[in-house]
């Protein structure tokens, strides 16, 4: 097998692609008034809809806090940077605080690139 017919899609030994749930899982979990939104795996464009629809979970009803927890992610496209300032933005209009923790180096090194270091809370 050629080397463009491993990367073609679908041509992995029959295996199928694998879904966005496969590459990206979250969880989001409520305690009172704080929600924690965990995500782990590959943050991109294939995936974003996932954290999207998770922050959006999340600060439905009477979230006050949310902190999302990004300890598991191993790659962020700025794809996710976008999803996390749009995130941010909505929690602001609904008097929300959102704050990161557990950045990873990988989106460390994103938030750092994008100049957006002092503009995430917890980055």
């Amino acid at each position: 097998m050629g080397v463009f017919e491993r990367l073609r899609p679908g041509t992995r030994r029959n295996r199928p692609d694998p879904s966005p749930e496969d590459l990206l899982r979250v969880a989001v979990e409520r305690t009172a008034a704080t929600v924690v939104v965990r995500v782990s795996g590959e943050v991109d464009l294939y995936t974003t809809p996932l954290l999207a629809s998770a922050l959006g979970q999340a600060m439905v009803g009477d979230a006050e806090f949310v902190l999302v927890d990004l300890s598991e992610v191993t790659f962020m496209a700025s794809s996710g940077l976008r999803v996390l300032l749009d995130g941010l933005e909505r929690a602001e209009r609904r008097h929300c605080e959102l704050h990161l923790a557990g950045s990873t180096a990988a989106v460390r090194r994103l938030i750092e690139a994008a100049g957006l270091r002092g503009v995430l809370p917890g980055a």
